[in-house]
């Protein structure tokens, strides 16, 4: 697929990207196509290590649906929404509703807060043309 960067922000844990990113999709491909936004930690030698991601689009849950179809409705203007990162590896596709249901468990956790270490949010901002 087609992708693009942010500038990187060095030396800083809570950095803020006030950058927009045009993507050019066909009307008849929006609802099959998703929008994958990856955070890393910049490394200047080797690669960059991969923080959380979240993906974006029509055959998605909750908020990423949300956000997309708001996109879609609002061609042209940015959409702003704070998204959790989910686990960056892949074939960890699973939200944390669909987890619980096929362990038959709930978190454990008296007051809710779930336990990944990697939870994060950033303020996300797309705009699809």
């Amino acid at each position: 697929g087609k992708k693009k960067k942010t500038t990187v922000k060095m030396a800083n844990l809570n950095p803020y990207y006030n950058e927009s990113f045009v993507f050019v999709v066909e009307e008849n491909t929006l609802n099959k196509v998703n929008l994958e936004v990856t955070v890393l930690d910049y490394d200047m030698l080797g690669g960059s290590d991969p923080i959380g991601k979240v993906v974006l689009g029509k055959n998605r849950k909750k908020l990423e649906k949300k956000h997309w179809v708001e996109m879609i409705e609002n061609p042209r203007r940015p959409i702003i929404h704070w998204h959790v990162l989910k686990d960056p590896e892949p074939g960890d596709e699973e939200d944390e509703d669909d987890k619980k249901k096929k362990d038959g468990k709930k978190d454990g956790k008296k007051d809710g807060k779930k336990d990944d270490k990697r939870d994060a949010t950033k303020d996300i901002k797309e705009e699809i043309k």
